[in-house]
């Protein structure tokens, strides 16, 4: 999402308790690698952050990722949760999780606590 748009709906790309790593450009997981490296930038600066493995939320057909911090250091974001990264959701599940963050006023930053992707997907799966 381009920051005119992010500006236009009232987003901010500041670190939200939904978003523990703020503004991220992200690439899919892959397979069932324990870890991986994600891109991470804030500001001008662009870190390589190291994320491991800690389970799987499962929503409709899908099987969703979750991932945590794998080494602190100076410089990096600080997440003590598990999270999900958005780009590890599929579209037409993204779109609903997203209009459902935006509702309860976490704006659009590329990953979400893992706590509120379970209570979307339990929701999803008792009510639709």
């Amino acid at each position: 999402m381009d920051s005119s748009l992010k500006q236009n709906l009232g987003l901010h790309t500041a670190a939200t308790r939904s978003s523990p790593l703020g503004n991220n450009s992200c690439t899919a997981a892959i397979g069932d690698q324990p870890a991986i490296s994600w891109q991470w930038s804030q500001d001008d600066r662009v870190l390589q952050v190291k994320l491991r493995r800690a389970g799987n939320v499962a929503c409709a057909d899908v099987v969703v990722p979750v991932w945590s911090l794998a080494e602190e250091g100076e410089g990096l974001p600080r997440c003590d949760g598990r999270f999900v990264r958005y780009c590890d959701i599929p579209a037409e599940i993204l779109r609903e999780f997203r209009e459902q963050q935006m509702l309860a006023g976490r704006p659009f930053s590329g990953a979400a606590f893992v706590e509120d992707f379970e209570l979307f997907a339990d929701i999803r799966a008792h009510h639709w």
